[in-house]
């Protein structure tokens, strides 16, 4: 299985994607810029953005972090409880920009364009400790295979 997924990380997208971000008072537009190249046999392709929490800490119901690993030796969480308390759980997802299967985009030519926006007042914390993830897969079906993502962290615009 390693050598299946080594060999798709190795592969060279057909689709390249940037994440543009414009901020004004508590308003956060989102533009995704896609640029195909002539390997793309699918002009069917749909985008999915989220906003993501980098970091999320915190002890109790919600936030311990259940140990599968407590009974087995071979495991890194080995015999540390059936809970973790203070787990950190990474990459939290807080909001979904697009429709949950992602949105249809329409090229022209090669390039596509999709926007979307959201507020900071929904967030529990300071835009730095977000991080927005889009993705492109080749359809809005469900188990469609992904043809490239990009990551735009707050923390690094500031």
């Amino acid at each position: 299985m390693e050598e299946i997924i080594e060999g798709q990380f190795r592969k060279e997208s057909p689709l390249e994607l940037a994440i543009e971000t414009s901020i004004e008072a508590q308003d956060v537009s989102i533009e995704i810029t896609l640029n195909s190249d002539d390997r793309l046999s699918n002009e069917n392709v749909a985008v999915t953005v989220l906003v993501v929490e980098n970091s999320v800490i915190g002890t109790g119901s919600g936030y311990d972090q259940r140990n599968y690993g407590h009974t087995d030796e071979n495991h890194p969480y080995y015999n540390q409880g059936e809970y973790i308390e203070g787990f950190e759980h990474t990459n939290v997802i807080r909001h979904v920009i697009s429709a949950f299967d992602g949105d249809v985009v329409e090229f022209e030519l090669k390039s596509a364009v999709c926007s979307g926006a959201f507020n900071t007042d929904m967030l529990p914390n300071e835009l730095e400790a977000y991080s927005i993830i889009a993705f492109a897969s080749e359809s809005v079906k469900v188990g469609s295979p992904i043809l490239n993502a990009t990551l735009l962290s707050f923390k690094d615009r500031t």
